[in-house]
């Protein structure tokens, strides 16, 4: 009876002492999936957040681009006046068609002698 308690109080004494770090770590393994779905949580997260930036940097570009196209609008309506302004200063120094004597009215009709 004395080898059993013996062994008893060993088994007890085994029980009492501190666990190994390495045993540890392989105790919390709830821990690790806790860690690596904050990991997962964490690189989606920066991932929708370089989604949205790449979409606002686009946004930029494009009211860049809106601001030039409004430009060159400008520009060409400047020009399509220019052109309108030239017209009608040539339409206005054109004389209108009751004034214009036709040609072709005083030409005198002759024979065609060459196919008669």
């Amino acid at each position: 009876m004395g080898s059993n308690i013996r062994r008893l109080d060993c088994c007890l004494a085994a029980i009492d002492q501190s666990q190994p770090e390495y045993i540890a770590r392989l105790l919390r393994a709830s821990n690790s999936h806790l860690e690596q779905h904050i990991s997962n949580m964490s690189r989606s997260a920066n991932l929708a957040l370089d989604c949205v930036n790449a979409a606002m940097a686009t946004n930029q570009r494009l009211r860049q681009d809106w601001e030039v196209f409004g430009r060159r609008l400008e520009s060409q309506n400047e020009c399509v006046a220019s052109r309108k302004s030239v017209i009608e200063g040539f339409i206005s120094d054109v004389l209108p068609p009751r004034d214009v004597i036709d040609p072709l009215e005083r030409l005198e009709n002759i024979n065609d002698v060459d196919h008669e």
